[in-house]
């Protein structure tokens, strides 16, 4: 009797573990400014590396730069949900933001 329990826990415990799947956790790869300019809505572009296409800047010029973007890079394909609120600098009423990636 003793060996059939082990083998039905073991069974149990192996069919367990194989019907479980874990998937993996969205990270963070890199975050940076940029200054520049990408089309809008959903683009494909041949290139080997996000960098080649939105450069990271480090300094700003308010007169030249009118728009600055920040730019997260994933490291899953993975859906992706960011919250944030942005605080001017003048200290006036935070407003809150929230996007999502399917």
């Amino acid at each position: 009797m003793t060996p059939l329990i082990w083998f039905v826990g073991f069974l149990l415990v192996l069919v367990g573990s194989a019907c479980t799947s874990v998937a993996p956790m969205p990270g963070v790869s890199d975050v940076y400014f940029t200054n520049a300019q990408s089309g809008p809505g959903y683009q494909l572009y041949n290139a080997g590396s996000p960098y080649q296409i939105l450069p990271p800047v480090g300094a700003f010029d308010r007169e030249r730069d009118t728009r600055i973007t920040i730019v997260i890079i994933f490291s899953t394909g993975s859906a992706h949900a960011l919250r944030a609120v942005l605080n001017a600098p003048s200290g006036g009423t935070p407003r809150p933001v929230s996007w999502a990636a399917p």
